[in-house]
């Protein structure tokens, strides 16, 4: 929320004031705090991802050898900031694309707004990461701490993207498999083959990682 928007702070019934006037970025502290402190694993799906903090401390995380998948539109063109995250092996950037009624595959455009950390922890709800939704569009997400919770959100996406149940998977193993998955469709895709494994393809180039998918 933009400081000055709104000026009445007063506390509802049975709840605590609030100086609102000031403005409000939660939901940017939040995901600031929680990328910084990943100690294994950050699994995003988000229409946008574009503010430079936010970006540098992926770039940090990818440094502590966290494992990192972020899924998003593919049709999008990808900033430089981001290719240069991929350019880690840790690092996963990716899409999804359904198979259509012509047998062609047909990307999805991602609109989720979501992170899952170390499988512990999440954030669920309408913000993206870019300037608007971040520092004053009134964005709501609902965060949890819940292992149990986290870990079965993990596995029903990935169970929906690669069509695969990884719920004997830990968190960084899971994301790993992610990764070959979606390095394979992505051949597949650029050959123009539509026999994929579920949903998920990388939005890079195929020859930047052919020889490690051969392996």
């Amino acid at each position: 929320m933009h400081s000055g928007r709104y000026t009445d702070g007063r506390a509802t019934p049975g709840g605590a004031a609030f100086n609102i006037e000031a403005g409000e970025r939660s939901n940017f502290d939040q995901y600031r705090t929680a990328i910084a402190t990943a100690c294994r694993s950050i699994y995003i799906e988000h229409q946008h991802i574009e503010v430079a903090e936010i970006i540098d401390h992926l770039q940090r995380a990818l440094r502590r050898g966290v494992e990192i998948v972020a899924i998003m539109p593919a049709e999008q063109k990808i900033s430089t900031d981001l290719s240069a995250l991929a350019q880690y092996e840790n690092c996963t950037l990716a899409g999804i694309a359904g198979l259509g009624a012509d047998n062609k595959r047909k990307p999805v455009w991602v609109h989720a707004k979501l992170m899952i950390v170390d499988d512990v922890w999440a954030t669920v709800g309408s913000c993206n990461l870019h300037h608007f939704s971040l520092f004053g569009n009134a964005e709501l997400n609902a965060a949890f701490w819940h292992p149990n919770t986290a870990r079965a959100l993990r596995n029903a996406l990935l169970q929906e993207h690669l069509d695969r149940d990884t719920s004997n998977l830990d968190d960084r193993t899971a994301l790993r498999l992610f990764r070959k998955i979606a390095r394979r469709n992505r051949i597949k895709f650029d050959r123009g083959e539509t026999a994929w494994q579920g949903l998920a393809f990388t939005l890079l180039p195929t020859i930047e990682f052919a020889t490690s998918v051969r392996t």
